[in-house]
């Protein structure tokens, strides 16, 4: 009798115990819509410059490059993508308003306001990448030819304008004595180190790396970094043919290059992403107002320390 209730007892733990099991084992969790709702958690301040790096912390980006908007309804340049962290650039001519990511499969993150500065300066334009002949076979100097081709393998911002004296007033907090005055006009008769220092501080000022190391007389320049610099002679003479900004103006620019009459000559089979001669020298290159003849394609050269009441400068950064 003890025996039959034994096994009847076993029987009984045994479909109860196959009976948690199974529900154990066939019962699949609810998923929670947090798992993969996009969220923004953080930005790297609320209040922005036109150009200026955006960083933005949250969760279920995705791993494909998607968008960040920002108003008037603008699509920020995306640098960097990842699940977690976005860094991007705050497009001209952002307002303030809500910016938002949006993924590839379309999932949109929460709205998170930013404040734009809107200060009417630096306007850049977009200089695609691509080729073009530069130099003059007709010039009368000879340091201006032989035309060559020029290749470029990255697009550029550069600005629209030159640098003008509030915009540089408002990076450096003053301005040398001008031939003209006014808030609008060109700056003027300063040297190329103060242009150099302008980059690297407007650089600072919107969060983004230096360019320029600067020791002494030696500077250095990482074209790789996505601040602020000088254009090349180069990308001077491409963007001018471009005919997208004022580049025959009444003024001149500083550009990188140091200045070489022969630079030319062992570019006449070709160059691709020119920085200018290796050879230093106490001159830099510059251009515009050079010539009333030909000044898209016209050459000049001014020390580097010296100053010069119708030199100026613009500026590029990479995108």
């Amino acid at each position: 009798m003890k025996s039959k209730q034994w096994l009847f007892y076993f029987f009984k733990l045994s479909k109860l115990f196959f009976f948690f099991w199974f529900v154990c084992c066939t019962t699949t969790e609810p998923s929670n819509p947090s798992d993969t709702f996009c969220k923004i958690v953080q930005i790297n301040g609320n209040e922005f410059s036109h150009y200026a790096s955006i960083k933005i912390e949250g969760i279920n980006f995705g791993k494909n490059k998607g968008k960040a908007t920002v108003q008037p309804n603008l699509e920020a340049e995306i640098q960097i993508w990842t699940d977690t962290l976005i860094r991007c650039v705050l497009p001209y001519p952002a307002v303030s308003g809500d910016l938002q990511v949006i993924r590839d499969d379309g999932e949109k993150s929460n709205l998170i306001y930013i404040y734009v500065k809107q200060v009417d300066f630096l306007e850049m334009i977009l200089l695609p990448k691509g080729s073009f002949v530069m130099g003059n076979n007709y010039s009368t100097n000879d340091y201006e030819k032989p035309e060559h081709s020029v290749s470029f393998t990255n697009d550029l911002y550069v600005s629209k304008n030159p640098v003008t004296q509030r915009e540089y007033r408002d990076v450096l907090k003053s301005i040398p004595s001008q031939n003209v005055t006014g808030d609008n006009i060109t700056v003027c008769n300063i040297t190329f180190y103060n242009a150099i220092t302008f980059c690297n501080l407007l650089s600072i000022k919107q969060g983004l790396p230096l360019c320029y190391t600067i020791n002494g007389d030696n500077v250095i320049c990482d074209f790789a970094e996505a601040g602020y610099r000088l254009l090349t002679e180069a990308e001077w003479e491409y963007a001018a043919k471009s005919g997208k900004g004022t580049f025959t103006n009444v003024t001149s620019d500083w550009c990188w290059d140091y200045w070489s009459l022969e630079y030319y000559e062992l570019c006449k089979n070709g160059i691709t992403d020119p920085k200018g001669s290796s050879i230093s020298s106490g001159s830099r290159v510059i251009r515009g107002n050079i010539s009333k003849i030909s000044p898209i394609t016209a050459r000049g050269a001014q020390n580097a320390k010296s100053y010069n009441g119708d030199l100026g400068f613009r500026i590029a950064r990479r995108r």
